[in-house]
């Protein structure tokens, strides 16, 4: 009973509220009329009385019945989409943290200088593009300046895996921040279309191996699949970046397989 009244109640309310203030109003309906003085009283407690002419109890009431209306929308909102995202959004650390322990760096996969991260593609409102959205990172040191930064679609080695739907690698140990042109540096001309500032970040990286990660709709037979995000290995050192460029076909396969249900954790 109380799921059909939280689910349903809302509109319900909301329905109802304009039927308050016609002519021949609910009121009528229900057998509410003003009394001898002209005056229509409606005591739902001893607290909450509403008396004064009809039109003005009919507008009083509707805009109460909307606020309320309006307030449980918001609660519902919290049982039905926040709340269970914010659950989501725990277990899918949970899990990836686990995944990264006893499977991603396990028997030296992965060499302890090389990064992860996941990142989702979102859509921005302030700024209405897509762009990729750290969720999850392993491997980052706190003097890191590449932490959480933010990529847009035509951006990055993330962004061209994401557009080509296959595993990127890139060498980036040719790439001179120091020897860049001025349009390179500010004008977005270099080869990835990132910022000054971003080039400033990310200078010091080696490697980079963009995995994109995808999620399937569709009937079944007839699914086609989305990117909806990228797995990121990378490095700031050699021997990391030789590690990366060695074992890239390989490493590419093996992050892959976990990338369908990890799409699913959006």
């Amino acid at each position: 009973m109380w799921s059909f009244v939280r689910r349903y109640g809302t509109s319900i309310l909301l329905a109802v509220a304009p039927l308050l203030t016609a002519q021949y109003s609910l009121l009528d309906v229900l057998g509410f009329s003003p009394g001898v003085d002209g005056k229509l009283t409606l005591a739902f407690t001893r607290w909450l009385t509403i008396s004064g002419p009809k039109p003005q109890v009919e507008m009083q009431l509707r805009v109460y019945l909307t606020l309320f209306g309006v307030l449980a929308l918001l609660v519902q909102g919290y049982f039905d989409a926040y709340r269970p995202s914010r659950t989501l959004e725990s277990f899918r650390q949970d899990y990836l943290e686990h995944l990264s322990k006893a499977e991603w760096r396990k028997r030296q996969r992965l060499r302890s200088d090389i990064r992860i991260n996941v990142m989702y593609k979102r859509f921005g409102w302030i700024v209405p593009l897509f762009y990729f959205d750290f969720i999850w990172q392993d491997g980052f040191a706190p003097s890191d300046r590449d932490t959480s930064l933010r990529l847009y679609f035509f951006q990055g080695v993330c962004g061209r895996a994401s557009r080509t739907k296959e595993a990127i690698l890139v060498d980036l140990r040719a790439v001179k921040y120091d020897q860049m042109t001025f349009a390179q540096r500010w004008l977005f001309r270099n080869e990835f279309r990132l910022s000054h500032g971003q080039l400033r970040k990310t200078k010091k990286l080696k490697a980079i191996l963009s995995i994109p990660i995808y999620e399937r709709h569709g009937t079944k037979g007839q699914e086609k699949i989305r990117c909806v995000g990228v797995i990121n290995l990378d490095s700031n050192t050699e021997a990391g970046a030789e590690h990366l460029i060695a074992r890239n076909r390989d490493l590419a396969i093996f992050f892959a397989k976990h990338g369908t249900l990890i799409a699913k954790m959006r």
